[in-house]
């Protein structure tokens, strides 16, 4: 079983490398409505930290979901390459063989994609002639049939001079009623029959000014795509439990090389919810205490 698995994230991991070769810097394809989960889905991918010099350590990780707003759990297949050596109309001729880079098959979580960036000579031959002022890799993510795969790819900076972080999730705040809940001891946020919570994401960002808040649930409540740090979640009528999703991101956009073309190094860090939605209040508690 886990041979087979290995072999089709093998598979995803060469369908990955063929997107990378016409997209440099991509993000999660489109969907609408934007914020709500109909189908498996990667929500976001990220690297910590999130520019890496020669010779550090980086772990890159996804966040997916499946159709009913879990989390995903499968196999993930990784590719991390460059295309950046390739000008525009050498892409669009590119082939599989064009694109340099390492792979790594994630069957578990506990098997995350942890890679150390070569230095030297051994970083040209593994990806593409250094820059110190800035290479730009592609991040890629398959997941689901891993045949035909899910995919998204992100790009990771690369220089001798990093100065840019991921922005740090806090947590969650639910507002129901006016007063502040808090969640039992399975982590759940009981917020008993009320028709809608208001929702705020709370964010440490250590750099970057343009910030943004990209929210998904399974259901039906979030009316209207935001990027505010605070939405409203009308809720389901129907007993039971629900999950909640905000992508926490900063962009910074870097001209690279003779300015032919410009970069988004996109800070990530993401957080989660679970929420009940019962007949009666009476399970729900209450921050004052009261």
């Amino acid at each position: 079983m886990t041979a087979g698995l290995r072999t089709g994230a093998t598979i995803a991991a060469a369908a990955i490398i063929a997107v990378m070769i016409f997209s440099i810097s991509c993000d999660t394809p489109e969907f609408d409505p934007p914020n709500r989960i109909k189908s498996l889905r990667i929500l976001a991918v990220k690297s910590e930290p999130r520019e890496v010099s020669p010779g550090e350590e980086v772990i890159i990780s996804g966040l997916a979901v499946n159709e009913d707003g879990t989390i995903y759990t499968g196999p993930i297949a990784w590719v991390l390459g460059s295309t950046g050596a390739l000008t525009g109309a050498e892409r669009s001729e590119a082939s599989e063989e064009d694109v340099e880079g390492v792979m790594h098959i994630q069957m578990t979580e506990d098997d995350p994609f942890v890679y150390t960036m070569p230095t030297g000579g051994e970083f040209d031959e593994k990806f593409e002639e250094y820059n110190a002022d800035g290479t730009v890799l592609t991040i890629g993510m398959g997941i689901g049939d891993l045949d035909n795969p899910i995919m998204s790819i992100k790009s990771l900076m690369v220089r001798d001079n990093t100065s840019f972080e991921n922005p740090v999730f806090v947590g969650l705040d639910f507002l129901v009623e006016g007063r502040y809940v808090l969640p039992d001891e399975d982590g759940v946020f009981n917020v008993g029959n009320t028709e809608a919570v208001k929702v705020t994401a709370n964010v440490d960002f250590p750099t970057g000014d343009e910030k943004t808040f990209h929210w998904f649930t399974a259901t039906k409540g979030l009316k209207e795509f935001t990027v505010d740090k605070a939405i409203e979640w009308k809720l389901p009528k129907e007993s039971g439990i629900y999950d909640i999703y905000c992508v926490a991101r900063e962009n910074t956009g870097t001209q690279f090389g003779d300015g032919d073309y410009n970069v988004k190094s996109a800070g990530v860090d993401w957080g989660a919810a679970r929420i009940r939605v019962s007949e009666t209040m009476d399970d729900v508690i209450w921050a004052d205490g009261n």
